[in-house]
């Protein structure tokens, strides 16, 4: 009874259940709100990003999709100086 009223409660409030797992309750409007950012990001959207693929890191039967029509270009950078790393 209590999942009923939870999700009544959350359909009610702009949320919409997953279409792979229907347990699974997505925001459409944050949906990619990180993504808005990426030209300019601020040290809050990179807490926000981390916190992300920590909870995914949590969840091994999540995780990220990217759509086979779509360009993706994975580019990552590195502080060379990490840690006062004596390597870079």
């Amino acid at each position: 009874a209590w999942y009923e009223t939870l999700s009544t409660y959350l359909l009610d409030n702009g949320f919409q259940r997953g279409k792979i797992d229907n347990t699974l309750f997505i925001r459409r409007d944050k949906v990619c709100a990180c993504a808005r950012y990426q030209v300019n990001p601020k040290v809050s959207h990179l807490h926000a990003v981390k916190r992300i693929f920590r909870y995914l890191k949590g969840q091994p039967k999540l995780g990220l999709c990217y759509p086979k029509d779509s360009p993706f270009d994975l580019v990552a950078y590195t502080d060379s100086d990490y840690a006062w790393s004596k390597l870079g």
